[in-house]
């Protein structure tokens, strides 16, 4: 009950309708902890202190990682991610890819996805470069942007 009540007290505008009462369900069992989050209905349940359930909203994720992390004394990894859309195929890339990938190597991880649905136009292929230096993820990220440009551009002048 105390969840319906905090999403009554923190929704007040929001109808409180049977989906909205089911996200409040909540297992009850000494094996369950709860943990809340100042400024949010929806708690972070722990089981058997090994499973974490926390949402899937970004933002409320975020918001309640960041009091879970203050609460307990941790401190952040500090790592951070950069993300590069393309419209090329993996193939097209992957040799240059790998080059930019060996050369930083002691710096970042670079990881290529190549999205399933190709009927959808956003891109083809997501590129994450991850590491503890923001300096040097960005850096990296522009380094791959401008080389899967130049391989646009050497596409398309091959094609006309």
């Amino acid at each position: 009950m105390e969840t319906i009540e905090l999403m009554r007290k923190l929704q007040p505008d929001v109808p409180l309708n049977d989906a909205r009462k089911r996200m409040a369900i909540i297992p009850t069992s000494p094996a369950v902890r709860i943990i809340r989050t100042p400024g949010l209905w929806v708690p972070l349940v722990v089981l058997r202190d090994t499973v974490y359930i926390l949402p899937g909203v970004p933002f409320v994720f975020e918001k309640m990682i960041d009091h879970v992390v203050d609460t307990m004394g941790l401190t952040s990894t500090g790592k951070t991610t950069a993300v590069v859309l393309t419209q090329l195929g993996e193939g097209d890339f992957a040799d240059v890819l790998a080059e930019i990938a060996e050369r930083n190597a002691d710096r970042v991880a670079i990881g290529s996805y190549p999205r399933p649905n190709r009927d959808v136009l956003e891109y083809q292929v997501k590129v994450t470069i991850d590491g503890d230096d923001d300096t040097e993820v960005q850096r990296v990220a522009k380094e791959i942007t401008e080389a899967l440009n130049d391989i646009e551009k050497q596409k398309r002048a091959h094609s006309s």
